[in-house]
Formats: structure tokens, sequence, C-alpha cells
């Protein structure tokens, strides 16, 4: 139950597939009880084609290629029990119009129904006057766009809200929450052969002498302004996220030692270049570590979170790169990222 709660696209197929069989099963069992063998194994077949893409998403976590099968097979059953039942079969095509905005992406769905139309259209079984198709048609070319509106008005919503979900509200930059997610994620891809990442935690110095000294809004500003000069500085694929009140880490993906050094004293030089309060340049610290194959994130967060010490015992306004752990962490140091790793693990 857990991971359907995780998954809306997962949970809303796998109700799909409950519900299909519930409705679809018992014409199944009718047809075969009056002998209508062919529309029976029709039927039978839909249900086949909801039930087990759903458990191959289930069980391998390829939810996209599972949803593509069920639109497919879906396509293919609805016209075919048109085909052999009449005008009663397109009945169903409507459910399958539905059906498609929940399993793809907006203009995958308006092809997928709107090809069916037209092609059920076109062989017009149980259809005997053109005044039929039409009023079939219209009203099932009705139904494919007022589902899409709503598809796309579902989709709007679920993007603001997943934005406001996994974003900080005065930077922009991203939190915690999703933090914790694109590390494991990173983790993961260069676990298995992928390029490896790096991190920056990024210290502005002397904050709270800034927010006593100007007050909160010259503090919210400077924070602001801050989001944007590191934004400016790095790839589209480099991730900024605030963690703390005036702490912040930036997520490299594909890094080396060398890439990751030079990352960190630009951002360094550039902060204390462009940010000022009135009566004096703006600093940060900066402590990086390039993720080590087989370490845990926590111990990665460590190490990153040391040389940030570091960076400020030796002056404040520099980078300090981690050293490479020497030997896989031990449990007792799993616990050494102090509030940082706590949160990610």
């Amino acid at each position: 139950m857990s991971r359907l709660r995780a998954d809306y696209a997962l949970a809303s197929v796998a109700f799909l597939g409950a519900v299909a069989t519930a409705a679809i099963l018992p014409f199944a069992v009718y047809r075969f009880w009056n002998r209508e063998y062919w529309q029976g194994a029709v039927d039978l077949l839909v249900v086949l084609a909801v039930v087990l893409p759903v458990i191959y998403a289930w069980r391998s976590g390829r939810n996209r290629g599972a949803f593509l099968l069920i639109l497919l097979g879906g396509w293919i059953g609805s016209l075919a029990i048109t085909q052999m039942v009449g005008l009663a079969g397109h009945y169903w095509v409507y459910g399958y119009l539905v059906m498609t905005f929940v399993l793809a992406e907006l203009s995958v769905a308006v092809i997928a129904g709107l090809s069916l139309v037209l092609v059920t259209c076109i062989l017009g079984a149980g259809m005997e006057t053109p005044i039929m198709r039409f009023s079939y048609a219209a009203t099932a070319v009705l139904v494919v766009f007022l589902s899409a509106i709503g598809a796309f008005q579902v989709a709007k919503q679920r993007r603001l809200l997943e934005r406001l979900a996994s974003t900080d509200p005065l930077t922009g930059a991203l939190n915690r929450r999703q933090m914790a997610v694109d590390l494991a994620h990173e983790v993961n891809v260069a676990g298995r052969g992928g390029a490896l990442p790096a991190v920056l935690i990024l210290d502005l110095d002397h904050f709270k002498q800034i927010n006593d000294q100007f007050g909160h809004e010259m503090g919210d500003r400077v924070l602001v302004e801050f989001s944007n000069v590191v934004r400016e500085l790095v790839r589209r694929s480099d991730r900024l996220y605030r963690i703390g009140g005036e702490e912040f880490l930036l997520l490299l993906p594909a890094m080396d030692e060398a890439g990751t050094r030079v990352v960190a004293q630009k951002v360094v030089q550039q902060v204390a270049d462009r940010l000022r309060v009135p009566d004096r340049a703006v600093t940060t610290s900066v402590g990086a570590a390039l993720w080590s194959r087989g370490e845990l994130v926590s111990s990665w967060l460590a190490r990153a979170d040391s040389a940030v010490y570091q960076a400020k015992q030796a002056g404040r306004n520099r980078a300090v790169l981690a050293a490479a752990p020497q030997h896989r962490p031990l449990p007792a140091q799993q616990n050494q990222g102090r509030r940082l790793s706590d949160d990610v693990t």
C-alpha cells in the first residue's frame, strides 16, 4: 500500500485494472455460458491485457511500457468487440476513451481515442443508418475532448503541487525532500557504472550578522540573489537545494575531482564579486565531496560537511575539497553527517 500511495500513476492504473476486471469479467463468463465463445474470449483477453501489464509494472517498476501495452490491448479489444457484438459493443468504446487519459500523455491519448472512433465509424458494425454513425461519432469525439480538458487541468494542478512540495518558496531552490530523492537516484545510477556525482555544501559567511545589522528583509534578498548567482554558474543538469537558513547544497551529476574543484572555486569567487550588502561583500564557504563507489549517502554528505567546517576554520570565503574515503564507512561513521545526513537517511 505504501508503494501505491507514493506512485500516483501506478495506483491509478491498478485501480483501473481492478475496475476493468470487475466490469468485464462477468460479461466473459456470461458469454461462455451462452456458448458465445469468440465474444467471451475477446472479453477475457481484454481483462488479461489490463491485468498482466499492471502486474508487470508492479514487479519491474517500468510503468510507461506497461501502460502503453494496456493502451494497445484496449484499442484492439475495443475494436474487436464492436465488430463481434455490433451496436452494443460500441458502448465499451466510451470507457476506453476515458481510460486513455489515465494511461498516456495527452497527445497520445487523443490520437489513440480519435483513431479508434474513426476506424469504428468507417467499419460501422451495427450502425445501419448515417444518423447512427454521426451520433456515435459526435458523442465519442465529445468524450475525447472533454476528457482531454479534464486531464490537462489535472496534470497542470499536479505539476503545481509537485513544485510546491519540492521547492523552497523564498529562493526557488529545491528543498530537502527533493534532495533526498535526487541523491539516492544519482548514487543508484553511479553505482551501476555511471559517472560519479559530486556535492557542494554552500554556507554563507556571517549571515546572522547581516540579518542583525540590516534586517530580515535584507537577509532574504541576499538569499534570493545568492541562489540566482549560483544557478547562473552551473549546468542545466546541476541542482541547487536550500537545506538550512543560509546553507545550500549543489548536486553536480557526472563530475570528476578537477571539475568539482573548478566549480567550487568559481562559486566562491563569483559570490564574492557579485553579492553585496551596503558596507561589504557577501562571501560563502564551500565544502565539496566527490562520491566514492560503495559509499553511503550519509558518509558522502559527512565528508562535504566536514570540508565546510575546514573552510570556515581556514578563514572563510574559500572552498575545500574533501579527500576520498580510505575505506567503506563503518556504521559508527554513518552518524558523522550532522544535521544533513540525518535527513537523507
